[in-house]
């Protein structure tokens, strides 16, 4: 069995990841990741920056699970969470995963100009409203807004002060980089730069859709993850 921790974007619980196991092939089960400050974890605090989001992963993989065969997959915010843990993962000697998809996510070296954090709700909102993916009844919804904006502020503002370290060597694990035609947030043409920060091979998928393409698209997304790990389930028959 692989399994597939996948990690969310920003606002995001492990609910969306909740259907994933009806269409991942048999061999391969998704453990949707809970960050902390939402979802069942909605009374714990927030992360302050992105080394106390990827610590928290850290240590949720390495006492709850065995890192035997296994993939890490992040959307958007999670993409950059994921490849921060590939990296703490091969840093500490453990086995590295055999692929790691980062979705709608842009290479760390380019980073957001604009703080999104930092904007009155209202205009933050209608910035998040752009993306995509967001009901717009919800923006109606006051005891919603009240609970839910303080967490995406919290996390925009752990991806806009992220900075990745250029000391650090790309990771020895295949990236597979997932794009989405019409994502306002993504510059498609930075996106080859995600073959910098692997010493292995970079995968290039787009879909159709926007930033949310996840949602979306999610059969298209999973039939992608099933072809990506289907040489894992090759090899487990190997070692049977």
């Amino acid at each position: 069995m692989v399994d597939l921790f996948c990690l969310p974007y920003a606002g995001g619980s492990s609910t969306i990841f909740s259907s994933w196991n009806r269409e991942l092939d048999s061999h391969i089960h998704c453990v949707p990741i809970e960050l902390s400050g939402r979802g069942r974890r909605f009374g714990d605090l927030l992360y302050a920056n992105m080394e106390e989001s990827v610590a928290d992963v850290f240590n949720i993989l390495t006492r709850d699970h065995e890192l035997d065969s296994y993939a890490i997959f992040g959307h958007s915010m999670g993409g950059i969470i994921a490849y921060e843990l590939a990296k703490k993962i091969e840093q500490n000697g453990l086995k590295r995963p055999e692929k790691v998809f980062v979705s709608a996510t842009q290479p760390p070296i380019h980073n957001k100009s604009k703080k999104w954090s930092e904007l009155p709700d209202d205009e933050f909102m209608e910035c998040l409203t752009s993306l995509g993916g967001i009901d717009l009844e919800l923006l109606n919804n006051k005891e919603f807004l009240d609970l839910y904006i303080p967490i995406l502020k919290a996390d925009f503002s752990m991806i806009e002060n992220y900075r990745f370290n250029h000391k650090d060597r790309p990771i020895n694990t295949d990236l597979v980089i997932l794009s989405a035609a019409d994502d306002p947030y993504i510059h498609r043409e930075k996106l080859n730069d995600w073959a910098t920060f692997t010493s292995k091979e970079a995968i290039f998928h787009e879909f159709e859709g926007n930033h949310f393409f996840v949602n979306e698209h999610s059969t298209e997304v999973i039939r992608l993850i099933n072809q990506q790990l289907q040489n894992t389930k090759q090899n487990m028959h190997h070692l049977s």
